[in-house]
């Protein structure tokens, strides 16, 4: 998968960031929400599901990831089992 981050306040609107996943079938970006500033820029993240990803817990465990509008990692939260695909429905 991928994610394209998009300002809105240009025309035309400007690509502000991008990232793409670790292999296609992780279906990054396969749910996205804002979370609350993290790292102090007084700008909102970015939760982007990533529910196809392997994880310590094995195959299909998912996993949410925090970024900045740029794309930069800023935390991981893994699913806790093989096969939960944290993030998706």
């Amino acid at each position: 998968g991928a994610v394209f981050v998009y300002h809105l306040g240009y025309d035309p609107p400007r690509l502000v960031g991008s990232f793409y996943g670790d292999d296609r079938k992780d279906k990054l970006g396969r749910a996205l929400s804002l979370a609350t500033d993290r790292d102090g820029d007084g700008l909102p993240e970015l939760l982007v599901a990533v529910p196809g990803a392997r994880g310590r817990a094995g195959r299909e465990a998912g996993r949410v990831e925090a970024r900045t509008f740029t794309g930069r990692l800023l935390q991981t939260f893994e699913g806790p089992t093989a096969r939960a695909r944290l993030g998706d429905d």
